[in-house]
């Protein structure tokens, strides 16, 4: 009752929103919390009237207030305001500035509202090998994600060789599509694709809705040979420079916005409006989720049947079916999605509690709020950021006084930055601090045993030793942090998550934890491999290119290390690892993979093609094993495993270390 007291006067404009009220709000709600949790025994009565005593203080104080101006750092508003009327200023981050007067609920709006969503227009040549078929690639389904990518796509197909062979192609395409979408979402499309196709932005505006655009791609058409590129960037150019002659110079619009919706039918509209989304529980999307993967293995299962049958009309309907169950993959997972910024809340009230603690002053900039992660996921991210932020306030600012020597500001930027990265999201946690010192963690990877005095060690090697059982660089043992333990836990959360964690920092400047994730657990875009008959699974999202080789001259490489374009790189003989004792092809292929800056060359027999993983748990008797996290059915209910590249990578780099 007395904290709605000063709420009232909040309300009534006698005072504004200040740090003393949030944190007695903060401390009344624990106390409150305490109070109906515990027995009369667990309250010491002198601290709670010591406590109402401040709460009546802060209602006396804001009692008597009667004018205020407050600035908000958090969205850069400032009120004036006295007791029966308020005028706010404030800047929107969308080059938005309003003046309003809460008293008539009237706004004024001056904004620049030229920004809208251009359609650039691409231009891609796609001239695959000859023996594309023998790789494992879907050629009809890197055509239908080309044309899927806009509503305006215009498609030229060449034949420039009379083909003898069904199993060898002759053919080649130009593309002109008109996207908002970036040019790294068309580069996906091809990934294992690069040395046979190029991408090539002509304008940032729709070409293919003009018709001297049109026109000039007709006059210019041959059936066996590509457009003249130098002519087609020429015409391009010259389109643009006509824009900007013929386009006036942009003035800034003003809109003023009416007051309140009072009719009935805007009020109406309102309530349709609050109906696009319903509230539904996790055990229905976890069971939908379910019900989605059975499907991909169901669908499976009729694809591989309808090609044993060489039937047309099957092979249509599954072909339609797979285009269903993927788009109806697509949405269950997204309905899955949920905002970061639910766990935000929790980080906020711990930076300010930690600050306060160690009397620090902390800015805690939060970018990407919006970012989306499976609920899972975020359900299971919560402790690893927790653990983050308090280090980072902890270890990493320094107080007032040692930031003042160092020629800083006094308060401490912790930064928590979201954002997507193809099918992954990174999240990072930055701050201005003190950094890490190399020869603190060298020095105490040594007093634990963990190196060698003569070992020589990269940056990253040095930082990653942050991430072993019972080593810490600091100092003094605190409540909050020193004992070692944290990070190894955090990696392991991490990677139980499929997901990757780095450090980088520099002292006196900042400390940077870099954590990659996917969007999602249950299911996987893969492609599937074999060695012999044994079949395996490997993410796309961790496959730079792929390629094949010669076996016996892959076998007389030294230090099994191979050349692909002009560069060293290491290779897994899969086949010697995994004990299969089979004689190997002649020609084997090769998938490059990638984790952090290291790429590795892992060698099979067949790429078999992309597959839709749902991905199974192993159990228990596999729980220690080393390179695989996972398995999944395929269509002709054979298990393929799903391969750990992460562990597969960082166990060759120990190995070469060692030799």
């Amino acid at each position: 009752h007395k904290l709605e007291s000063i709420y009232a006067n909040i309300r009534d404009k006698k005072t504004g929103i200040t740090k003393n009220i949030i944190t007695t709000s903060f401390n009344s709600t624990d106390y409150i919390r305490v109070l109906v949790t515990s027995d009369d025994k667990g309250i010491d009565q002198k601290d709670y009237n010591n406590f109402i005593e401040e709460i009546d203080s802060l209602i006396e104080k804001t009692s008597n207030n009667k004018v205020v101006v407050d600035k908000n750092e958090d969205d850069d508003t400032i009120s004036f305001f006295d007791d029966d009327d308020t005028i706010s200023l404030f800047d929107d981050d969308d080059d938005t500035i309003s003046l309003f007067d809460d008293d008539d609920d009237d706004t004024i709006s001056f904004f620049d509202n030229d920004e809208k969503v251009q359609k650039a227009t691409y231009y891609i040549i796609f001239k695959p090998e000859a023996d594309i078929n023998d790789r494992g690639l879907n050629i009809n389904s890197i055509l239908e994600e080309v044309n899927s990518f806009s509503e305006t796509t215009k498609t030229i197909e060449h034949s420039y060789e009379e083909g003898t062979n069904e199993n060898k192609f002759f053919i080649f395409w130009e593309f002109f599509i008109a996207t908002d979408k970036p040019e790294e979402d068309i580069s996906d499309i091809f990934m294992f694709l690069e040395d046979e196709s190029e991408i090539h932005k002509l304008s940032e505006e729709n070409l293919l809705e003009k018709d001297d655009f049109n026109i000039f791609l007709k006059d210019n058409f041959e059936i066996n040979d590509a457009l003249n590129f130098k002519k087609l960037k020429e015409f391009a150019l010259s389109k643009k420079e006509n824009k900007i002659k013929k386009e006036p110079k942009k003035e800034i619009k003003k809109n003023v916005l009416r007051k309140k919706i009072t009719t009935g039918e805007q009020q109406s509209e309102i309530v349709r409006q609050k109906t696009h989304s319903i509230k539904v529980s996790s055990e229905r999307l976890d069971e939908l989720m379910y019900l989605v993967s059975e499907l991909i293995i169901t669908n499976s299962q009729l694809n591989l049947r309808s090609q044993k049958l060489n039937d047309d009309g099957i092979q249509k309907i599954a072909e339609k079916l797979n285009k269903i169950s993927q788009r109806l993959k697509e949405n269950a997972l997204s309905t899955r999605l949920i905002s970061i910024k639910y766990i935000m809340l929790r980080f906020e009230r711990l930076v300010r509690d930690l600050s306060d603690e160690l009397g620090k002053e902390i800015n805690f900039v939060i970018e990407g709020a919006d970012t989306e992660l499976d609920k899972n996921i975020i359900d299971n991210l919560s402790l690893p950021l927790m653990h983050l932020i308090r280090n980072a306030i902890d270890h990493g600012i320094e107080t007032p006084e040692e930031r003042v020597k160092l020629n800083k500001s006094p308060e401490g930027i912790v930064r928590f930055i979201a954002f997507y990265s193809g099918s992954n999201v990174v999240i990072q946690i930055r701050d201005d601090g003190k950094g890490i010192d190399p020869e603190l963690i060298i020095k105490s990877a040594i007093e634990k045993g963990f190196i060698k005095e003569e070992e020589n060690l990269t940056l990253k090697e040095i930082y990653n030793l942050l991430f072993l059982p019972g080593l810490s660089t600091a100092q003094r043992i605190t409540g909050i942090s020193g004992r070692g333990v944290g990070m190894d836990a955090i990696k392991q959360s991490i990677l139980k998550l499929r997901g990757d964690i780095e450090i980088d920092s520099e002292i006196n400047l900042g400390t940077s934890i870099t954590i990659k994730l996917p969007l999602t657990l249950s299911i996987i875009d893969t492609m599937l491999v074999s060695i012999d008959d044994t079949k395996y699974l490997i993410p796309i999202s961790n496959i730079k290119a792929s390629g094949k080789h010669d076996h016996e001259i892959l076998m007389n490489y030294p230090n099994e290390r191979l050349i692909s374009n002009g560069e060293l790189v290491p290779f897994i003989y899969l086949r010697a690892k995994f004990g299969i004792k089979t004689k190997p092809l002649k020609s084997e292929r090769l998938i490059f993979v990638t984790h952090n800056d290291s790429t590795v060359a892992l060698v099979f027999d067949k790429i078999i093609g992309e597959h839709q993983a749902v991905i199974k748990p192993l159990g228990e008797i596999f729980k220690e094993q080393d390179f695989i996290s996972g398995a999944s059915i395929l269509g002709d209910g054979t298990v393929a495993l799903i391969l750990d590249t992460y562990k597969l990578v960082k166990q060759f780099s120990i190995i070469n270390k060692v030799s």
